[in-house]
């Protein structure tokens, strides 16, 4: 079974700087075996839309098509791991339906889900 990390850094963590360098380094996040989805993630690194679309909460029109994209991203990927980033996420997993949507959905594709949380 295939590990993902939900980093949910709560605000003023450090988030936003550790997104940045997710998404600037991905391609050697993946050499040694960590998906950075691109799917739902923002320019800025943050994963709030594949966040939202995976806990079933509504996106932006242009942004639908993010989990699908993502389950696609994690189909052809080799990596044993994904790292998924996003404030939202600890904000999510605060609320009993949306959290077990997020967990749910992340299992059922066959990934054993560990929450990274910074707080403050």
């Amino acid at each position: 079974m295939r590990k993902c990390i939900l980093h949910a850094g709560s605000p003023k963590t450090g988030t936003t700087s550790i997104q940045y360098v997710l998404k600037k380094d991905c391609k050697r996040f993946l050499q040694n075996g960590i998906l950075v989805p691109q799917s739902g993630q923002g320019s800025g690194g943050a994963h709030r839309v594949l966040a939202y679309k995976l806990a079933g909460l509504p996106v932006p029109p242009e942004d639908d098509g993010a989990e699908e994209a993502f389950v696609r991203e994690l189909s052809a990927s080799p990596a044993e791991t994904v790292l998924i980033s996003s404030e939202f996420l600890s904000r999510i997993l605060c609320h009993p339906r949306q959290g077990a949507r997020l967990l749910g959905r992340l299992r059922s594709l066959g990934l054993d889900v560990t929450v990274l949380i910074y707080v403050r």
